[in-house]
C-alpha cells in the first residue's frame, strides 16, 4: 500500500529570533516492510546549514541553523512510502525479536564501541530491573585507558604510568558522557 505523508510544525514567535539550532526527527525509516520512495523538507525562512545523520536506532537526524532575523519558523516534510509487512509479522514475533534476556543486554552493554557509547543516552531506569534489584551498567575501563594513553600522548607526556593514564582518561570519560 502507498501512503502520502505530510507534516508542518510552525513556531511563531513574539519578538524576532536572530539565531536558531534544530534538530528534525520527521524522515521515516526505513525498516523490514517500509520502503521510503520521495521526502522533501521545506524550511522556511531558508536554512543556512542543514547536516542529516543515522542514529543508532536507524532514525535519521536532520540539523540545521537558520542565521538570519524571522519572526516564524515553518518545517513541512512531505513522504511517500509504501508499506507492505503482512510477509513479515511473523519475524516481528520470532523468538529473535521477542527474547532478548537481560543477561544478553547486559552483556552488550559492556563493550565500548562507539556504537554502544551513543546507545548509552537511551539506557533509562526500568520498573523492571529495579524489583529484581539487578542494575545494568557499563564498564568504562578500557576505554578510560585507551582515552588516558591518547590524552598523555596528546599532552606531551612521555611513558606515563598506569595511574596518571588512568586519571587522565576519566577525565576524558566524564567530559564525553557524564
Amino acid at each position: 500500500m502507498l501512503y502520502s505523508v505530510t507534516h508542518t510544525t510552525k513556531y511563531d514567535y513574539d519578538a524576532p529570533v536572530s539565531y536558531c539550532h534544530n534538530i528534525a526527527v520527521l524522515k521515516p525509516r526505513r525498516s523490514l516492510g517500509q520502503e521510503l520512495l520521495e521526502y522533501k523538507m521545506a524550511i522556511t525562512p531558508e536554512a543556512d546549514e542543514v547536516s542529516e545523520r543515522v542514529d543508532f536506532f536507524g532514525n535519521y537526524i536532520t540539523r540545521f541553523s537558520i542565521q538570519k532575523e524571522h519572526r516564524q519558523l515553518k518545517v513541512t516534510t512531505t513522504s511517500k512510502l509504501r508499506r507492505e509487512y503482512e510477509q513479515f509479522k511473523t519475524d516481528f514475533r520470532s523468538d529473535k525479536c521477542t527474547r532478548v534476556t537481560l543477561d544478553q543486554a547486559k552483556e552488550n552493554l559492556l563493550k565500548t564501541e562507539i556504537e554502544i557509547l551513543e546507545a548509552k543516552q537511551f539506557v533509562l531506569d526500568s520498573i523492571f530491573i529495579n524489583k529484581t534489584g539487578e542494575a545494568v551498567y557499563l564498564d568504562f575501563s578500557s576505554a578510560i585507558m585507551r582515552y588516558g594513553k591518547e590524552k598523555a600522548l596528546t599532552s606531551g607526556i612521555k611513558n606515563p604510568d598506569d595511574k596518571t593514564v588512568r586519571e587522565l582518561g576519566e577525565k576524558v570519560v566524564e567530559a564525553k558522557y557524564g
